[in-house]
């Protein structure tokens, strides 16, 4: 779901202008990246919740451990809330086979290298 249908619908369903819904949504992201900067975790109602991971090294000595040699860049992690797990599990799944072609392609217009003429 692009983002300009994530506008119209939020406009259908409540109250607010197209130019509420976008403004909203450039301050949430805004709140969002400052929190996370900050390095709090931001709790966003049924949605879920934004918080950061660092991932760090395994050291073999107590004194090598210094930000730069065990710590990883950050990394943004969203954790959904049970409404959220619970459209995951009820999406529908399917898998897509291409069929197979039982043509060949025409090789006559083909020059002995290999590439094929234009004509």
């Amino acid at each position: 779901m692009s983002d300009k249908m994530v506008v119209e619908r939020l406009v259908r369903e409540t109250a607010l202008s197209e130019g509420d819904v976008r403004s909203a949504l450039v301050s949430l992201s805004n709140i969002v990246c400052d929190a996370l900067k900050m390095g709090m975790s931001v709790d966003l109602a049924d949605l879920g919740s934004f918080r950061l991971t660092v991932p760090s090294k395994m050291m073999d000595k107590a004194e090598d451990v210094t930000v730069a040699k065990a710590l990883k860049t950050p990394k943004v992690t969203f954790t959904p809330k049970q409404k959220m797990r619970d459209a995951a599990k009820a999406a529908e799944l399917s898998i897509e086979k291409p069929k197979a072609s039982t043509t060949t392609p025409d090789t006559d217009d083909e020059e002995e290298d290999g590439n094929q003429q234009l004509g």
